[in-house]
């Protein structure tokens, strides 16, 4: 077992197939419905038990995602998904919401339950909630560096729990689970796999002011001259950051993961390394999974690792960055101009023949001799015209040496042609490593090999020592190959050939089930070359096409008059006999429907053979799981709360329950509004009356609007004051905030999300000094830390509640006297809550306008800042804040506040 698990991206099946081949020792995958790359091709259920089979026979582990927040009518559906995956073999879901995990855990016992990264976990006190709840593997939070790595993975290695960082990939700009950008904006919550990534977009400063943007007062800095309608030129994409890599530094975080300290002596992978990407190309796969396996191969092995591949630099990224890891939180990790960095300067155009798609190119200066620049069969290029304009897309088909730095190229367009191709056209080249050829006999192998370990092919036991008998006179000579694998638990098959000049060549391969090798001799101990147990077996094309034990595989190339030899009995049992390696023999074959004197390139043959083994073998593995798994699906039911342990599942179980929660019904008179105070001098008797008077236009908003109206209770007497405690005080500002904690006690405190190891340790200490009251937690580690310390905490909306089983998880743990639900929950979702007793439901209104917070800086760039990095002096001291609006209309507010992390807000409508 590898110490160290790769861990690869299964977007689609291509990309499956990819990170098995390229050396993944696991992979991730989504279904149709319920994970956070709605956008991605993802794994029908239908195809999961055969690609699982698959996965276990080449030892690679199974996780599907479930890694989104759902609502409760989604429950039922959502275990039944999971219910039919587990019996399909799976050996993870991977869960971003509480409550989920709690069911889970209740209905598949013996299920491992991963921490998605999108549940933001960056100190060891929310380790320790997930530790507890059973979780066994936990995806930490883009954003640590090795340091902080450190004593979280020392945690989890010690509960048993397997640490889990991401290596490769797109970095997102805001906290992982923290994102409100796309909901906000668009509609299309990231917390719902239906992120558009607006981050990605282009903005343009309106007004930039030296203070916060609360500040009515701030004047304008003159960043640039604002925005004006249909000038492009001010546009930038402020929030696109470079893509995660790091690749040289992997010693260190291997080493940061307890590699060193426990490579030797755990039965569980010291840590798992993820690869982002389940929207990305199987080509993209192939290629970043394969350079990291070696990678991984040579640290294990203890050899000398690269500073970089190849592979990572001419596939899809935006630019490179590992700066999270080295602390390094810097201008450099972003990127600006071009999207995608692995096109590479090709050279120009000389000429263009149209009418035979030859290309005549003169290679790039910047690449002597054409090396890494010069396209090659497979890659793709695209031509610009010498104003920048593009003209098209084409794919390479073949190459030839035109001089010393000219080439010839053969290619195919793809897609529309947008102008003629001319002489001094610019051509840039992107890099293939995995064709649509070498995909295909990938997955040949990769079946092959499944079906060969998987033991499916018990109808014929004994094929060993029946297989001379049972061969025609002049089919003697089969290849060695295919007579040395003749053993137990080959599967027969026959082949039916058939063909005319001008056409094409036609196999139709059968499996012949329900009896053993030595049944079929018995049955025709003197059979001739035209069978006539195998022509009724093989009669016609439609039985064929609708018999799931029968293949059909037609030739490339159209048969043509032989010149010199051609195709007989002999040639073709040779070369479709060659079945060495897998888990089947050729049993019969008959050529009779095959015209004389026909030719066709032998290596056709061998093609033919591979494609017809792989659909065999897909044949094989998938009626065998469906036969183990669809004729019994798992069905969710409600079952009444109890106090009784949960039952163990097994292979056989058909039902499991979703906890029917006791409680009450959310309703108007459960809903209280949150006054949330910014700074000290904001508290007054009549803040609440003020603050509550603001409009908006978000589901929370509107209902906490329609609450005020219904309530016989007044706006004030019904409001809760909390303010908000800085990440890290301003120097002297801290003594004073306890000061009017301590003399307000109606006044909550109200904590941030992210709080890394060390805040969290200021924050416990700030609370030892306070009165015992109720505590508002926007950190599950801080809620833990705060419970345990004597104080009542409510769950803040950075939690992303938005259902009533994580609702339950948290009082019945916490003993939470509110929750307060995440803004991206509408009015009616929140009528639906089953709240348990004794428990209200709060509304935050000023979370309607809140998008994202980022450890990088989000004013910056868009501001005039002269700093190139950020660090703790501008989280404590910076006070900063920038209008901006988007190519397409959009209108936010960056902000930088003192003591909190810079974020993005709605502009508010007046």
């Amino acid at each position: 077992m590898h110490k160290i698990e790769l861990l690869a991206p299964a977007g689609s099946e291509d990309a499956f197939f990819a990170a098995i081949a390229a050396g993944a020792n696991a992979v991730y995958f989504g279904t149709n419905r319920f994970n956070a790359r709605e956008r991605a091709t993802n794994i029908s259920l239908e195809r999961l038990p055969f690609l699982t089979k698959i996965a276990h026979a080449h030892n690679v582990r199974m996780y599907m995602t479930l890694n989104i927040v759902f609502y409760d009518n989604e429950f039922s559906d959502a275990v039944e998904l999971v219910g039919a995956a587990y019996k399909s073999g799976i050996d993870a879901v991977i869960v971003q919401d509480l409550g989920m995990i709690s069911v889970l855990k209740n209905a598949f016992p013996n299920l491992e339950i991963h921490a998605s990264t999108q549940m933001t976990t960056h100190n060891t006190a929310q380790c320790k909630l997930l530790s507890e709840m059973g979780v066994s593997q936990i995806n930490l939070s883009r954003e640590l560096s090795l340091d902080e790595i450190k004593p979280l993975a020392a945690f989890l290695n010690a509960n048993s729990i397997v640490p889990e960082v991401f290596i490769h990939g797109a970095y997102c700009i805001s906290f992982s689970g923290q994102c409100y950008f796309s909901g906000g904006l668009y509609g299309l919550p990231g917390n719902r796999g239906q992120c558009v990534q607006p981050c990605r977009r282009e903005f343009c400063a309106s007004a930039v002011t030296s203070g916060s943007a609360q500040d009515g007062e701030a004047t304008y800095r003159g960043f640039g001259s604002p925005c004006a309608k249909g000038k492009g030129k001010n546009y930038l994409t402020p929030f696109n950051l470079k893509d995660n890599c790091v690749f040289s530094r992997i010693k260190e975080l291997v080493e940061a993961c307890g590699w060193s300290e426990r490579a030797q002596d755990t039965k569980w992978p010291i840590c798992s390394l993820k690869i982002e990407g389940r929207i990305k190309s199987a080509d993209y796969v192939y290629a970043v999974t394969s350079a990291w396996r070696e990678q991984l191969d040579k640290l294990e092995n203890g050899i000398k690792t690269a500073a970089s591949d190849e592979r990572l630099s001419l596939s899809m990224n935006r630019g490179f960055s590992a700066g999270y890891l080295g602390n390094d939180i810097s201008r450099d990790m972003f990127t600006s101009g071009k999207k995608d960095h692995s096109w590479t300067e090709c050279g120009s155009v000389v000429s263009f023949r149209a009418d035979s798609r030859t290309l005549l190119l003169t290679l790039a200066d910047s690449a002597p001799g054409g090396a890494f620049s010069a396209p090659e069969n497979g890659d793709e290029v695209a031509i610009y015209g010498k104003d920048g304009s593009f003209i098209c897309n084409a794919s390479v088909k073949s190459v030839g040496k035109a001089g010393s730095k000219q080439i010839f190229a053969k290619i195919a367009i793809n897609g529309k042609l947008n102008g003629k191709i001319m002489p001094g056209q610019s051509i840039l080249r992107i890099k293939h490593f995995l064709s649509d050829e070498a995909l295909t006999k990938l997955k040949t192998s990769l079946i092959s090999g499944a079906t060969a370990s998987s033991g499916y092919s018990e109808s014929v036991a004994d094929s060993c020592g029946a297989g001379a008998d049972m061969r025609r006179a002049n089919a003697d000579d089969l290849n060695t190959d295919n007579a040395d694998s003749c053993g137990e638990g080959k599967t027969a098959v026959s082949v039916r050939i058939s063909g005319q000049q001008g056409g094409l060549l036609e196999t139709e391969w059968r499996i012949l089930s329900g009896a053993t090798i030595k049944d079929y001799v018995k049955k025709n101990p003197q059979q001739s070359h035209q069978s006539d147990n195998l022509a009724q077996n093989t009669a016609n094309n439609s039985a064929c096409r609708t018999d799931k034990t029968c293949v059909t595989v037609r030739s490339k190339t159209l048969l043509s008059s032989a010149q010199k030899r051609s195709l007989d009995e002999k040639t073709i049992t040779e070369k479709l006999g060659r079945l060495g390696g897998t888990s089947f023999f050729l049993a019969e074959i008959d050529c009779t429907g095959l015209a004389q004197n026909l030719f066709l390139p032998l290596g056709e043959l061998n093609e033919i053979r591979r494609q017809a083994i792989a659909l065999l073998a897909s044949t094989l593995l998938d009626s065998a799981s469906k036969a183990e798994n669809v004729s019994s699906p798992i069905t969710a039911v409600l079952a009444p709360q109890t106090d009784s342990a949960p039952k163990t599942d097994s292979a056989h179980q058909t039902t499991v329950s979703v906890p029917h929660l006791t409680g009450k019904q959310a309703n108007t008179k459960n809903f209280r509004i949150i006054t949330l105070l910014h700074s000290l001098d904001e508290y007054s008797p009549r803040t609440c009356e003020s603050k509550c008077a603001t409009s908006g236009k978000s589901a929370a908003h509107k209902t906490a609007n329609a609450i005020s109206k219904q309530n016989a209770v007044s706006k004030t007497e019904n409001a809760i004051f909390a303010l908000e405690i800085p990440v890290l005080f301003r120097d002297g500002t801290r003594d004073k905030y306890i000061s009017f904690l301590n003399a307000h006690p109606d006044v909550l405190p109200y904590f941030p999300a992210i709080l890394f190891e060390t805040d969290i340790n200021e924050a416990v200490n700030f609370l030892s000094e306070l009165t015992k009251r109720v505590v508002i937690c926007e950190n599950a580690g801080l809620l833990v830390a705060a419970h345990d310390a004597g104080f009542s905490v409510v769950p803040g909306f950075h939690l992303n509640i938005t259902n009533s089983y994580s609702s339950a998880e948290y009082c019945t743990r916490f003993k939470c006297p509110a929750v307060i639900p995440s803004p991206e929950t509408t009015a009616a979702q929140l009528n639906n809550l089953t709240l348990p007793d004794n428990t209200e439901l709060w509304l935050l209104p000023s979370a309607k306008n809140f998008l994202m917070q980022s450890r990088q800086c989000l004013v910056a760039r868009a501001s005039g800042c002269k700093k190139t990095a950020t660090d703790r002096e501008c989280l404590k001291n910076c006070e900063r804040a920038v209008s901006l609006v988007g190519s397409q209309g959009e209108r936010i507010i960056a902000e930088k506040r003192p003591g909190f992390y810079s974020c993005l807000s709605l502009q508010p409508t007046l």
